[in-house]
């Protein structure tokens, strides 16, 4: 079932161990937290303080959607734009605001 995700990963352990470093680095990235809570808790303003901590980049859930215009698609086209998005996130560490 996660293969289609892409969240089953094979990785050579007899090759050189740089290649398998860089393989299991591959394979657990993009790290993604996601920060929720009512409207006017502060969750902007705590993610974008966590993100210049640690050097992770914030992405507001509810923005993506709007500007990507997903929001009169269903759950698994959403899901699969933003599977996408973060698959080809340059930034491997990912604060996800506002998920529902």
């Amino acid at each position: 079932m996660y293969e289609r995700f892409g969240k089953v990963h094979e990785i050579d352990g007899a090759r050189d161990p740089n290649e398998i470093y860089e393989d299991s680095r591959k394979a657990v990235l993009p790290q993604v937290s996601f920060l929720i809570g009512p409207q006017g808790a502060g969750k902007t303003v705590l993610g974008k303080s966590l993100c210049d901590r640690t050097n992770m980049k914030l992405l507001n859930f509810p923005e993506f959607v709007k500007e990507r215009k997903l929001g009169s698609k269903d759950d698994e086209t959403v899901t699969s734009a933003l599977i996408a998005y973060l698959s080809e996130e340059l930034q491997p560490r990912v604060l996800l605001e506002d998920f529902p």
